[in-house]
């Protein structure tokens, strides 16, 4: 069905397919499992840097700010939900509030579902577009091999194609530029879809009593540390840190610049507890060995910084701060924190929730392979949209 250049199709009531769409609309909020996510902020909001990638799903009760050339798998926020230019999506979308993408955004999912919806030209999407109480807008370029579900008005650019259905809200308009095809209904629907609400973070585990043992380390050494309970580990830079299997007490953890940190899971988990906070310098690695898990709770208020080019394999709970890394981070298991997320350029993120060897999940090297073939992607779609 091709449609003339800024028409309005106007509406009427549909209660069949209305009541249809009600059921499969409210069924898109569906509750989100915490143990499925890479990264979740509990309280406040995700902001994740350029050209980067995310491998597993991402949400938080605020808003979810994506900037340019990152690739993620599935995204959820309470508020809003925002992709720079050459954002490459692989799952749903689902915002309580604003959904917006940049320019040329590749999206494959069930479907980019916000309160208002606004995507920028020359979208390729593979999935339902939903705007779940509001206003529905698709630049010029558009390919949808999906429909388009409005609740008000819904308005596409210039030269756009829909292999799928365009249905606004009743009483309210599609409005087309020139150009647009539709090769499904234009009919209007009558439907509701219902907000979600993301779940809590588990119970914080009660916060364990320190020790009166500092641990330092001078550059350039190498500290074999026993499970137990100490006051401040501070370790200078181009050092090991070797630790095995058991619990493990903080007040804070410093590691240096160059730093390897050696987890040798092969007697069970390794759990580190810190009641301050936890940082690292530059290129800093975690290597754990092993069948357990690494797992890393930070209670204090002093949160998480992991510095430049950061390599890590840790399940990670942080239960009162903030997390934060600096540019160029690697990083295989899940990150929970009670409050901002926020990730420089750079990062290339894996989901898991298994142990130390995470069989099936590339080694660091592997991973920067992947990123770099992932960049190469970005790259060739960008130089399809040059004009010589």
């Amino acid at each position: 069905m091709h449609h003339n250049s800024n028409r309005r199709v106007p509406t009427a009531r549909s209660m069949v397919v209305g009541l249809i769409l009600a059921v499969a609309a409210t069924a898109a909020a569906d509750t989100v499992d915490i143990n499925s996510l890479l990264l979740y902020s509990e309280q406040e909001t995700i902001v994740l840097q350029r050209d980067s990638f995310y491998f597993g799903a991402i949400a938080a009760k605020q808003d979810v700010d994506i900037k340019e050339r990152v690739r993620t798998d599935a995204v959820y926020s309470e508020a809003n939900v925002s992709f720079g230019d050459d954002a490459v999506v692989r799952g749903r979308v689902l915002a309580n509030a604003v959904a917006t993408a940049g320019m040329r955004l590749d999206f494959v999912g069930s479907d980019f579902t916000g309160n208002t919806v606004n995507i920028n030209t020359d979208a390729t999407i593979q999935g339902d577009v939903q705007a779940r109480s509001d206003t529905m807008a698709l630049q010029s370029g558009a390919t949808v091999t999906g429909s388009l579900l409005g609740n008000r008005d819904v308005a596409v650019g210039d030269n756009s194609t829909i292999y799928g259905d365009a249905s606004a809200g009743i009483g309210y308009n599609l409005i087309f530029g020139a150009n647009v095809t539709v090769t499904g209904s234009t009919d209007p629907l009558d439907k509701a879809i219902a907000a979600f609400t993301l779940p809590l973070m588990p119970a914080e585990p009660t916060r364990p009593r320190i020790g009166r043992t500092n641990v330092r380390g001078s550059a350039e050494s190498t500290v074999t540390l026993a499970p137990g309970s100490y006051k401040d580990l501070s370790i200078e830079q181009d050092s090991v840190l070797n630790l095995s299997s058991g619990t493990y007490v903080f007040k804070s953890f410093w590691m240096a610049k160059r730093g390897i940190v050696n987890v040798d899971t092969s007697g069970g988990d390794v759990v580190i507890n810190v009641t301050s906070g936890f940082d690292t310098g530059q290129y800093v690695q975690f290597n754990p060995s092993g069948e357990g898990k690494v797992i890393i709770n930070v209670h204090g208020n002093g949160g998480v910084w992991l510095g430049l080019g950061n390599m890590m394999k840790a399940n990670m709970f942080v239960w009162n701060g903030i997390f934060g890394a600096d540019k160029n981070l690697q990083f295989m298991g899940t990150i929970l924190a009670k409050k901002n997320i926020s990730i420089d350029e750079g990062a290339a993120l894996y989901y898991s929730q298994g142990g130390g060897n995470y069989q099936g999940v590339p080694e660091p090297i592997s991973l920067a392979v992947l990123a770099a073939g992932a960049v190469m992607m970005l790259l060739r779609r960008r130089r399809r949209h040059v004009v010589t």
